[in-house]
């Protein structure tokens, strides 16, 4: 054990084994430094935190609740540790970055910048958060995964693999992103669907319920891609969306079924091909002329775009 220059270690704080607090750093309340720890600049321990194994804790870092820093981690910068949470093995969190909860941060995975990572979500592999992201629920990114700027990752949703995740983008609940796949600009991607291969979702699309984004699909723009669809970028599962009156977009679910979306009705194209059906619904939702003209032509365009597919 060595405490030495400016250090303070009080209350009921512990500093054991070959540990070494130096510099301005603080160990107080109970927290513990062990086995070959160093605590260091004018880091701060508090409650009931532990940095044991060979970490690291510098710079203006923070380690306070019960959180644990073990293995080779390193906590720099001004990065804050709280909670329940763990940062193990070779990971590093630097920067204003916090972890908190019952957040983990394992193996080579580093979280930075203003990012913050809670709940019960893990980052582990090789993956990296940074930016203003946001991981939290029981969200995992790992493998070499990439998550940054102002993006959310929530519920269970998994990003891994090579995947990423950028901008303003968002994926939520059940669902993942993986392969070389990529969700930026402001895209959302929940429930249960899956986006991979070389896939990418941009702009304001959304990609929900089982759908299934795959190969070197683009999904772009204000598309919006749900239920069972099957969007591979081939000539069977393409896609086609657009902006006119309202924002429409034509998928072909995993049983076959041609689907139309077109504003806010979700219908199979049969359906849209009946002119009454078409009448009924500008009925209900918009009377102006332009706006069944509109739909009548999102129809001709769509039905030539399946007819030979």
């Amino acid at each position: 054990m060595t405490i030495s220059n400016k250090a303070h270690v009080s209350d009921g704080a512990n500093v054991s084994r070959e540990a070494h607090v130096f510099d301005s750093a603080c160990v107080f309340d109970s927290a513990s430094v062990g086995d070959e720890a160093r605590v260091g600049d004018e880091a701060r321990m508090s409650d009931k935190a532990n940095v044991f194994g060979e970490a690291r804790v510098f710079g203006e870092a923070r380690v306070s609740g019960e959180a644990n820093v073990s293995g080779s981690a390193n906590v720099s910068d001004s990065a804050h540790v709280s909670g329940s949470a763990r940062v193990s093995d070779s990971a590093n969190v630097f920067g204003e970055a916090h972890v908190s909860g019952e957040a983990n941060v394992s193996d080579r995975a580093s979280v930075s910048g203003r990012a913050s990572v809670s709940g019960k979500a893990s980052v582990s592999g090789k993956a990296r958060v940074s930016g203003k992201a946001r991981v939290f629920g029981e969200a995992r990114v790992f493998g070499n995964a990439r998550v940054g700027d102002e993006t959310f990752v929530s519920g269970s949703a998994h990003v891994l693999d090579s995947a990423s995740v950028f901008d303003s983008a968002s994926v939520g609940d059940k669902a993942r992103v993986s392969g070389s796949a990529s969700v930026f600009g402001g895209a959302r991607v929940s429930g249960e669907a899956n986006v991979s291969g070389e896939a990418n979702v941009f702009g304001k699309a959304r990609v929900s319920g089982k759908a299934d984004v795959s190969g070197e699909a683009n999904v772009s723009g204000s598309a919006n891609v749900d239920g069972n669809a099957v969007v591979d970028g081939s000539h069977e599962h393409p896609i086609l969306s657009g902006d006119g009156v309202y924002s429409w977009t034509t998928f072909r679910e995993a049983d076959g079924t041609i689907i139309l979306h077109y504003g806010c009705e979700r219908r199979r194209l049969a359906y849209w091909q009946r002119a009454g059906n078409r009448a009924t619904l500008c009925s209900k939702h918009d009377q102006r002329p332009r706006t069944a003209q509109d739909l009548d032509s999102v129809v001709r365009t769509v039905s030539a775009f399946w007819k030979d597919r």
